[in-house]
């Protein structure tokens, strides 16, 4: 069974975004590869100029750290437009059904809405950059 996500347009931005990085990150990988083995040819052939490649290698690392950095970012933004949108889809839900005579009484259900049910909502919302 497939998870639903929320279909929000952050949601879908978020989605290419991380799309994006993960294209970037094995970018990335390549660079630095092809560094590597360059650098190792130069050296087993005697060719002076086998440093030159070390450039492209410290390229790979720079795009890849900030790749990495760019993506724990991305995915902590997403997980909390996901979260909003859930909650304020319960807040829809419970105001246009009113009071019911099963399920969490009203107090529980503003809990859920307004602190959430992840023990790090805290912590996430304090990581993330403000933009």
């Amino acid at each position: 069974m497939r998870p639903q996500f929320p279909s929000g347009a952050a949601n879908r931005a978020a989605l290419y975004l991380l799309g994006l990085l993960a294209a970037l990150k094995a970018l990335s990988l390549v660079l630095m590869g092809q560094a590597v083995a360059s650098m190792l040819a130069g050296l087993m052939a005697g060719d002076p100029a086998w440093g030159a490649q070390l450039y492209w290698g410290v390229a790979g690392v720079v795009l890849r750290s900030l790749t990495v950095w760019a993506q724990a970012v991305a995915s902590r933004r997403a997980a909390l437009g996901v979260k909003e949108e859930l909650r304020s889809r319960l807040l829809e839900r419970a105001l246009r059904n009113g009071t019911r005579s099963a399920g969490p009484s009203d107090g529980g259900l503003a809990i859920l809405a307004t602190r959430g049910w992840t023990p790090w909502t805290t912590t996430t919302r304090s990581s993330c950059p403000p933009w």
